[in-house]
């Protein structure tokens, strides 16, 4: 089984990166089976801590963004925004995302499990709105409440195609089971009890499968200076311990966090993938299990794909270091890491 994986893009110009890219590494890579997106289409304010890390977007850059976003919201809004044109803007918002998923399905079998960014409870593309706007109204969460459904909705009509965020599915003998990112904490009441309904359908597939990708899009207990994940669910590290012996290969893949590169590691027979962050100019990954696992670096900008070491070393150290763990050249990420924000703001040119 072999993917590629596209998470927290954040921004249109960053998934447009991934989307142009893909032909080429379909020619690359042409065992290539799918495309899976864990989470995070919107959230375009995420660009304040990549891009505009060091200053504020100027207004003529918001109105760039908003164009990007919401064409026919900017074309329409004229300084007064009202609940009706607050609700315009998430619907087409969401449209915008069936628009990207859909492209992708005509290209190749896709999969998408919910970001934080885009779920109902969370509300966040509200803050895109107040973001954009330059603005910090207080607008009522119900629209997004109102507007989600419609949206799953549509998924369900897209062909060449999966939703993640309700139950997991087999392809050639792995599972692919998805945690969605109802909250940020994959302890509150609400997260907790989506991850215990998914484990519950997991189980029900075990006997049928002999590898389990675990798509994460929620908070983790992550050490910066060793490297060392787990989930920050008690439900989901106790079904990953109790796993069946069928299930020879397993695999968690965390999404969420917004890494410029990748850290791949194995810990008590789990290889943890800690993804590329697509808001970095649409940077992803390639997942392969042959059944090895394999998990390959891709960088639409350069057009490089650097297959990854594996390491399980746990050992403090500092960020150069971590990086040099699975990097065949790390000197290649540390130089993209600086020069990230440059070519962001050219894309946007």
């Amino acid at each position: 089984m072999k993917h590629l994986l596209i998470s927290d893009t954040h921004a249109p110009h960053c998934v447009e990166n991934t989307l142009k890219y893909l032909d080429e590494i379909k020619q690359k890579h042409p065992d290539l089976e799918m495309v899976v997106i864990n989470g995070d289409l919107l959230g375009i304010f995420s660009l304040e801590s990549s891009i505009h890390k060091n200053y504020k977007p100027t207004n003529e850059q918001l109105k760039t963004y908003l164009k990007q976003c919401a064409p026919r919201f900017a074309a329409k809004f004229t300084g007064t925004l009202t609940p009706q044109l607050a609700a315009e803007f998430v619907a087409e918002r969401y449209e915008w995302c069936l628009s990207i998923l859909r492209r992708f399905s005509e290209k190749i079998f896709t999969v998408f499990n919910m970001g934080n960014h885009e779920s109902p409870h969370q509300g966040l593309v509200l803050e895109e709105l107040n973001f954009l706007l330059g603005m910090n109204s207080p607008i009522d969460r119900k629209i997004v409440e109102q507007v989600y459904p419609q949206f799953e909705a549509q998924l369900k009509k897209l062909e060449n195609f999966k939703y993640l965020r309700n139950e997991p599915f087999v392809h050639n003998q792995t599972i692919l089971m998805g945690i969605p990112g109802e909250s940020h904490s994959a302890e509150s009441p609400i997260q907790e009890a989506k991850t215990k309904e998914i484990i519950q359908k997991t189980k029900e597939l075990l006997p049928y499968a002999l590898s389990l990708v675990i798509y994460n899009h929620t908070q983790g207990e992550y050490t910066k200076e060793t490297g060392v994940f787990q989930s920050g669910s008690p439900s989901l590290r106790n079904f990953i311990k109790e796993l069946p012996m069928n299930i020879f290969t397993k695999v968690f893949v965390q999404s969420h966090n917004h890494w410029s590169y990748t850290q791949f590691r194995e810990q008590d027979e789990v290889h943890y993938i800690l993804n590329n962050a697509g808001l970095h100019n649409g940077i992803c990954n390639i997942l392969n299990i042959t059944p090895e696992v394999k998990c390959f670096d891709v960088y639409p900008q350069d057009k490089q794909i650097t297959e990854l070491t594996l390491t399980d070393k746990e050992n403090v150290i500092k960020e150069e270091e971590l990086i040099k763990r699975n990097y065949p050249n790390p000197e290649m990420v540390l130089t993209r890491k600086k020069l990230m924000r440059s070519n962001s703001m050219q894309n946007l040119s």
